[in-house]
């Protein structure tokens, strides 16, 4: 089983009031995460695990299968049950030019699909698109079968809508950034009309601020003025941030969405670290 990395438990949890909370569960790249709020979207539970491996690759479900079959709180029945599986294959297609016969095609053309990916969509209202991606038809129907009252989604789709929750509120154009091992995702929003998305391979933090300066002048973003939120692994003493800071004026770290609420004791941890993790539960 995957390493520890974090648990956050309120005290209050009681795994026999389990069919009355939600449970929001993150897969992929090197990491399983999992949240359990209350009907009040008060955090209850938090946990996650990292691994040296990715959990969405070939045959590995058996990974997936060990983590939830013997942790208590992953076994439980729930009221709700979202789940979001993040990797690099996925599209966004507008509803206009969507045709349901060519979903495949629209996803082969911008990543690669290998041997025993499905491709699924999901609906985004809110920006009039379709999120197209691709995930082992294995894992899919595994996580269908352990969980089926359970929505599963790209989680780039919550994301996406997390994201556009915040920026049309502001007066200005939002640049966020989710960031993780290796690899992070860039969205850019101009109150609720998202102008771009894209993820870039790192390895280092010049790789890192080369590719979010490039975003900056392709759109034509002063970085006096445009700020940048920043959600995922990234520390606020990082050699990441203190790059990023010569260059951008205003840089948030991004806390839980508004929705949510928090104990006294669960203010205490770094809330931006796990954004994608809470932004699942806020989809309908």
């Amino acid at each position: 089983m995957g390493k520890i990395t974090f648990f956050f438990a309120e005290e209050s949890f009681n795994t026999n009031l389990s069919p009355t909370y939600n449970l929001s569960i993150l897969i992929g790249m090197d990491r399983l995460t999992f949240l359990i709020s209350n009907n009040a979207l008060q955090l209850l539970v938090l946990k996650s695990y990292a691994f040296d491996l990715d959990l969405l690759a070939n045959k590995q479900q058996e990974k997936i299968q060990k983590i939830i079959e013997e942790d208590e709180c992953l076994g439980l029945d729930y009221q709700k049950i979202n789940i979001g599986l993040a990797n690099h294959k996925s599209v966004l297609v507008p509803d206009k030019l969507y045709d349901e016969s060519q979903k495949v095609l629209y996803l082969s053309n911008q990543v690669a699909l290998a041997e025993g990916d499905a491709v699924f969509n999901n609906d985004i209202s809110t920006i009039e698109a379709k999120n197209v991606y691709a995930v082992k038809y294995s894992v899919n129907n595994f996580l269908s079968k352990l969980y089926p009252k359970a929505k599963i989604i790209h989680a780039s789709s919550a994301l996406i809508q997390a994201y556009q929750d915040i920026a049309k509120t502001k007066s200005q154009t939002q640049f966020f950034a989710n960031v993780k091992k290796g690899v992070f995702e860039i969205m850019v929003f101009d109150k609720e009309k998202l102008l771009l998305t894209n993820s870039f391979e790192y390895q280092t933090s010049t790789d890192f601020i080369y590719f979010i300066m490039l975003i900056y002048n392709q759109l034509k973003l002063d970085p006096e003025t445009i700020p940048l939120n920043l959600s995922g692994l990234v520390l606020r003493d990082s050699e990441i941030y203190k790059m990023l800071y010569r260059y951008i004026r205003n840089i948030n770290f991004l806390d839980a969405p508004a929705k949510y609420f928090f104990s006294d004791k669960a203010e205490a941890f770094e809330k931006h670290f796990y954004f994608d993790t809470f932004s699942l539960s806020l989809c309908e």
